[in-house]
């Protein structure tokens, strides 16, 4: 109930959701979740697609170059969606960190990818390992 006697939804439209062990088949299954998520939260498709290929960019690059577990958690709560990957790895190089490549360069354009398809991308790096944190919110 809020202070005014009224109940409260808040609840209704929260959602965490956390995924431990990520590994390369597990993917799909990251996808299908924050597709939902972006959805539950409001995002159009495209933004919901786009918001989804972000954070699949970062799950592979935890995957292929993090040291594992690769966990991901899922928030929805109103307007906006927030996933953090969290890896045990050394961090990524801040000469790697969301600038786009030379187009002869063979990789090295994913989180450059998820920065342009986020509202917010933020990476902490420390002795614990690596979080990305991507979030999208609904414009109307």
């Amino acid at each position: 109930m809020t202070l005014a006697g009224e109940p409260d939804n808040r609840a209704a439209d929260h959602a965490v959701e956390i995924m431990v062990g990520v590994t390369a088949p597990q993917c799909a299954e990251v996808r299908r979740r924050v597709s939902a998520a972006a959805r539950l939260a409001g995002l159009n498709d495209e933004r919901a697609s786009r918001f989804t290929l972000a954070v699949n960019e970062i799950v592979i690059n935890g995957v292929t170059h993090g040291r594992g577990p690769v966990t991901v958690t899922i928030e929805t709560g109103g307007s906006s969606v927030v996933v953090e990957v969290t890896d045990r790895g050394s961090g990524i190089p801040e000469t790697a960190a969301g600038r786009l490549p030379p187009t002869n360069a063979v990789g090295g354009r994913g989180i450059w990818l998820a920065r342009q398809f986020s509202d917010v991308l933020t990476i902490s790096s420390g002795d614990s390992g690596t979080v990305v944190r991507l979030v999208a919110e609904r414009t109307d």
